[in-house]
């Protein structure tokens, strides 16, 4: 399974993008599945701006209350 979390992979580093997400596969089909996962999430707080990979995170842990680290397997999986 591909880690799109780990600083350690040259094509998917932490500071990957939307549009390299997009890339990789469908941004839009995820950010739907993470809404549908935790409903109170919106566009706004999907949206990533690179190199502030912390800060959303953070914002995804507050609005959802869920660890940044199941934040991240969840993505990983989805991917």
């Amino acid at each position: 399974m591909k880690n799109w979390f780990n600083e350690k992979t040259d094509n998917a580093t932490a500071s990957t993008t939307g549009t390299e997400w997009r890339a990789r596969g469908n941004w839009d089909q995820v950010k739907g599945q993470a809404k549908q996962k935790w409903g109170n999430l919106t566009d706004d707080d999907l949206t990533y701006e690179e190199g502030k990979q912390d800060e959303w995170l953070g914002r995804l842990q507050e609005k959802t209350g869920h660890a940044v680290d199941d934040i991240k397997a969840w993505f990983n999986r989805t991917f």
